[in-house]
């Protein structure tokens, strides 16, 4: 049993490694090569959803289209929770003007989370491709306002990380703020004074 558990585990750090490599293959853009590298991830660990996710993406952005919808429906079949595989699974489906299916995984998705953005933007893109202006107009408002309380929430969340003195994360959730706010020169200055030493937001 102890062999087993330390096979197991030896199999899953393998697995890690490569994934990082995929991950490094995918920030140069070199989609095949992702592919290639994710999967020999998946061989080593079937669990390791998260190089499954970044395979999906690679046949996305490779124009493999058939495939990618194919994997993302498995991977959310088999991981019903993992709410980035479902955002994939829409956007692959719209990309593939399977609008039956892409509005029936919108209307599960708005039963299960209504705090993310991109639903919403998915929704619009949809309502766009079958030229519902008011759907769409009523869809991109949801995602603005989203978006806006989401960057209040990293404020928020930046204010109390600062009091306790946790400067980086701080500085995260601010980064966070800013890559979502409308004013991000604001948002840029206020990154600035921290990172020069004052601690009052």
């Amino acid at each position: 049993m102890l062999f087993r558990s330390s096979a197991r585990q030896e199999k899953e750090e393998k697995a890690q490694k490569i994934y990082c490599l995929a991950l490094e293959s995918y920030a140069k853009q070199d989609f095949i090569r992702t592919i290639e590298l994710a999967d020999k991830a998946i061989s080593c660990d079937k669990n390791l959803y998260h190089a499954q996710l970044l395979k999906i993406k690679s046949l996305y952005f490779a124009n493999q289209n058939e495939k990618a919808e194919k994997t993302a429906a498995k991977l959310v079949k088999n991981k019903r929770e993992f709410t980035e595989a479902r955002i994939w699974q829409i956007r692959i489906l719209l990309q593939n003007n399977e609008l039956k299916k892409a509005h029936e995984c919108l209307e599960h998705e708005l039963s299960l989370n209504t705090t993310d953005w991109r639903v919403f933007y998915l929704y619009a893109l949809l309502a766009e491709k079958q030229g519902n202006f008011d759907v769409r107009l009523s869809m991109e408002k949801q995602a603005e306002t989203v978006i806006q309380e989401s960057g209040k929430v990293f404020i928020d969340l930046a204010s109390i990380w600062l009091s306790l003195g946790l400067r980086e994360r701080a500085l995260d959730y601010l980064e966070k703020a800013k890559s979502i706010s409308a004013n991000k020169e604001s948002m840029e200055s206020v990154i600035r004074r921290i990172k020069n030493g004052d601690d009052i937001l």
